[in-house]
């Protein structure tokens, strides 16, 4: 199963209005390959260490799918759920947002 079919599942589990409008438009677009937008969806620190444990076998694979990533307006994530999903990105990434995810300084 590829990246993008995982995040859509665990988007679909997450259940949110925002989360399954994101697995919906995750589907259908794939003009956008190489950049995963997961703002403003009401992420929590146990949802980024799901889509954490997706993107290490990004990174233990080599894979080169995803260049950007923006995780931004996800104020509930906090420190614990950026960490999580930090430690846990491919190579590839080249460009990463975090505006107003609930992290420290």
């Amino acid at each position: 199963m590829c990246v993008l079919n995982k995040i859509t599942k665990v988007l679909r589990k997450m259940g949110s209005l925002e989360c399954l409008k994101k697995a919906e438009t995750l589907e259908i677009d794939v003009s956008r390959a190489g950049i995963l937008n997961l703002r403003n969806l009401g992420l929590t620190p146990t949802n980024a260490v799901a889509l954490a444990d997706i993107l290490k076998q990004e990174k233990i694979n080599n894979s080169d799918f995803i260049k950007s990533i923006s995780l931004s307006y996800n104020h509930l994530m906090g420190d614990s759920g950026v960490i999580a999903i930090v430690e846990s990105l491919p190579l590839s990434i080249g460009e990463i947002g975090l505006v107003d995810c609930g992290i420290s300084d």
